[in-house]
Order: C-alpha cells, then sequence, then structure tokens
C-alpha cells in the first residue's frame, strides 16, 4: 500500500522547523506532499504565492540527493481547488484531502493518505478550529510531529521587521531559522518588510 503524507501549512516562509517535520516524516511515507496555503482558512495575510513557491523549492534541495526512498513533491491541489471554485471563500484542510482521495483513486492501486501536522496545530485550541476536524479524524490518519525546533514562520517575519534596518543582523538571523539559501531569497526579494506579512 502507498503510504502519502500530506503537509499543507502557509510555508510563509518555509523554515527548519518545516524541515525537521518532514525529516520526522519520512520513515513513515513513501510520498510526501507540500501543499502550500492560498485561500487561508483562518485569514492569514500571505506573500504571493509566486514567492512561497520559489522558497519550497528551495527547500527541496535538502533530500535531492538524500538515499531516501521517499518522494518529497510540492502540490499545487488548493490553487486547482481555489481556481474552479465559484466563491472567494477559503479552501479548507477538508477540502484538499477529499480531492486528494479522489486524485489518487483514479490509479486503482492501494493507498492511505495521512495528514501531517506541526505540533503547535495539535493543541485542541487550534485543532478544533480546522472545519469538519473531527471528519478528518474518521477519515484520514493523523501524523503528528514533535517540536524538535521551536521555529516558526511568524518569527521570520518578526525578525524581518525587528531589523529592518540592519541587514547583517537581519540575514544573519535569518540563516539560523531558514537556511542559507531561503534567506538569500528574502534579502534578494526584500520580503516580509511590511507590517501586514506579521499577521499569523
Amino acid at each position: 500500500m502507498q503510504r502519502i503524507g500530506i503537509l499543507g501549512a502557509s510555508f510563509n516562509p518555509p523554515t527548519l522547523g518545516h524541515r525537521d517535520v518532514v525529516n520526522q516524516a519520512i520513515p513513515h511515507f513513501d510520498e510526501i506532499l507540500l501543499v502550500p496555503s492560498v485561500a487561508h482558512a483562518f485569514g492569514k495575510s500571505l506573500i504571493p504565492l509566486k514567492h512561497r513557491l520559489a522558497m519550497l523549492e528551495l527547500f527541496l534541495n535538502e533530500w535531492k540527493n538524500h538515499a531516501n526512498k521517499t518522494s518529497i513533491k510540492i502540490s499545487l491541489i488548493e490553487k486547482m481547488l481555489n481556481e474552479n471554485s465559484t466563491t472567494q471563500g477559503p479552501i479548507y484542510t477538508y477540502d484538499v484531502l477529499s480531492a486528494l482521495e479522489l486524485h489518487y483513486a483514479q490509479f486503482q492501486k492501494p493507498f492511505q493518505i495521512c495528514f501531517i501536522i506541526g505540533p503547535d496545530i495539535k493543541e485542541p485550541t487550534i485543532w478544533q478550529k480546522f472545519y469538519r476536524y473531527q471528519d478528518i479524524e474518521k477519515k484520514w490518519p493523523l501524523f503528528i510531529a514533535k517540536e524538535n525546533l521551536p521555529i516558526h514562520s511568524s518569527l521570520v517575519r518578526e525578525i524581518c521587521l525587528e531589523h529592518f534596518d540592519n541587514a547583517l543582523l537581519r540575514k544573519s538571523a535569518l540563516r539560523q531559522l531558514v537556511g542559507p539559501e531561503i534567506a538569500n531569497y528574502i534579502e534578494e526579494n526584500k520580503l516580509y518588510r511590511e507590517r501586514e506579512n506579521i499577521c499569523e
């Protein structure tokens, strides 16, 4: 049976915390899909998808030369659902998982989809805000990662504002949170310098 892990997140930006979650999940799955948010259910302010996708491509470099059998890919399923929607509402995790279930079913091979969540999401006050969270629990197993690295995207955005006028400090701090490649991308594109991007 093919085991498929779904990691949905804003990836605003992808961090070393996200990397640790993926590394925890790798031994348990044949394939891991990274699903960036497009119409966030909690109304988060996000930078354009093109930047988050570019950073996710850099993020994937971590595993390109690793000898593991797990395929790690970016999925644009949420973008597709948003483009096909007749409303301008949010795209919910339940709908993403349902759409992926239909996608893999067409291949007529045994598979199991699992929803990967970070330690922040597992808190009841957060998890229970998810649309149809009880149905998600019934239909798809949850893989709950441990918080080995307490690095969240919000911290990156805060650093960018805190050291707005000090490029040396800003870049040094970013490298510790997202790694050198994504830190360089953030600097080159002057991302997260506006107050609205600090919002969760």
